[in-house]
């Protein structure tokens, strides 16, 4: 095709015809111009088609992992709800006579208000997709907003938690430490004590006491927002969910 070109450029010379020479040179160029064009449309379109490909990846990568993190997200809201739960019984027993405190199971209540737990998500995906700089594969700006408020959240969520961990470990241990008997609270734990203490404690108490009242008051303060911010997390994963799906 060149030759072909190249031979009627030189015809029109050789016999001295200038003016079609110039006429044929324009075609000439328009047709270069539209054949780049062409071939940079259908290139264009090949990286556009590799490019939803990739998108569907991610999707699907994004969808799986998601459904990973709402299932251990469940379950850890069902730990610190029951851990809230079991503070909130304690609070009612202050001030109780002997008779009325003896028909609780005390030790069983003051396991479940010392449990709970960080939570730590998968996020191998998104981590990829941030660090990466890829996040712009996903055409979804509602999408990418979610995965924002995801990440912003989540740090949230991880202050609460640290929050409620500095709590119990700066003050509420120490305080059952001299106060209540550690064994028997573990036998509703991993260490699944078979027998009671040998060592006797009145383990009533400590519900004639103001300042475990305070320092439970506080440590439900805290974990109520640990909560909080659990519960908007699992709005994001659902959110994330209907968007991935769409």
């Amino acid at each position: 095709m060149i030759k072909f070109f190249r031979k009627i450029r030189q015809r029109l010379i050789r016999e001295n015809r200038f003016s079609k020479y110039l006429l044929y040179a324009i075609g000439e160029t328009i047709l270069v111009v539209i054949g780049i064009l062409i071939a940079l449309q259908i290139n264009n379109w090949n990286e556009n088609e590799k490019a939803k490909k990739l998108e569907q990846v991610v999707l699907k990568n994004l969808a799986q992992e998601n459904k990973a993190n709402l299932v251990s997200l469940n379950q850890l809201m069902t730990t610190v709800s029951n851990c809230y739960d079991a503070n909130h019984v304690l609070m009612e027993l202050f001030n109780k006579d002997d008779a009325f405190l003896s028909t609780q199971n005390i030790d069983s209540l003051l396991f479940n208000s010392l449990e709970f737990d960080r939570f730590s998500p998968s996020e191998n995906v998104l981590q990829e997709l941030l660090s990466s700089g890829k996040l712009d594969i996903i055409e979804s700006d509602a999408l990418k907003n979610s995965l924002f408020d995801w990440t912003r959240v989540l740090k949230i969520a991880e202050e609460r938690y640290l929050d409620c961990n500095r709590k119990l470990v700066s003050d509420l241990t120490p305080y059952l430490t001299q106060n209540y008997v550690f064994k028997d609270l573990d036998q509703y734990g991993n260490l699944n004590w078979k027998e009671p203490s040998k060592f006797k404690k009145d383990k009533h108490a400590v519900f004639d006491d103001l300042v475990y009242e305070n320092l439970i008051d506080d440590f439900m303060y805290r974990i109520d927002r640990y909560l909080t911010q659990l519960k908007e997390l699992e709005t994001i994963i659902k959110k994330v969910e209907s968007q991935t799906n769409d």
